[in-house]
């Protein structure tokens, strides 16, 4: 998945989509601690999605420093609950809701009003952004992820008692070629 452009979007966008990667039973997916009211909202996972669940597979997403908020909050996530692997650049770090708050007639504040609480790190991604586990450049990111990709596959099919010893003579035969 390419978020390397995505600037955020709205709740439950993130939660919705991240359901396809888990199994039919709600998981709590993000809480969010509102600094206002000092109560806590926790959002899970789906119990129906409209379509086939993606479980069991290699999931690649791939962000940049123009990856913020909603997107930040679906990578980080999926990142932090080992459904996915990170590729690109660390994203822009906008983890906390901001509101904005009249000093005068000339001037706006803005303020964090709430801060994400993902289960699994008990933290956000604010001011750090989401960290790739594969950290490259925004033009080699989906090439690194294709690659990554096709590796998995290859060493899925080295696996199995057909495929395997034809790719231990293909891998034999490539190197003796690259040697010469």
């Amino acid at each position: 998945m390419d978020l390397t452009e995505n600037q955020g979007g709205y709740s439950p966008t993130d939660s919705y989509l991240a359901s396809y990667f888990f199994d039919k039973k709600p998981t709590l997916w993000m809480s969010s601690y509102e600094r206002r009211t000092k109560e806590t909202e926790s959002v899970s996972t789906f119990k129906e999605v409209g379509g086939e669940r993606y479980l069991n597979k290699s999931i690649f997403i791939l962000v940049s420093e123009n990856t913020f908020s909603l997107a930040e909050k679906f990578a980080y996530g999926l990142k932090h609950f080992n459904k996915a692997r990170i590729i690109g650049q660390t994203s822009a770090g906008a983890a906390h809701a901001i509101d904005f708050m009249e000093v005068n007639e000339n001037y706006l504040i803005q303020l964090p009003i709430s801060r994400n609480i993902h289960p699994v790190t008990k933290i956000d991604w604010e001011g750090t952004g989401v960290i790739p586990n594969i950290i490259t450049s925004n033009n080699e990111a989906l090439k690194t992820a294709h690659l990554k990709a096709l590796n998995e596959q290859i060493e899925s099919l080295k696996k199995q008692t057909i495929v395997g010893p034809i790719l231990k003579r293909y891998e034999k035969v490539k190197t003796e070629i690259n040697n010469r």
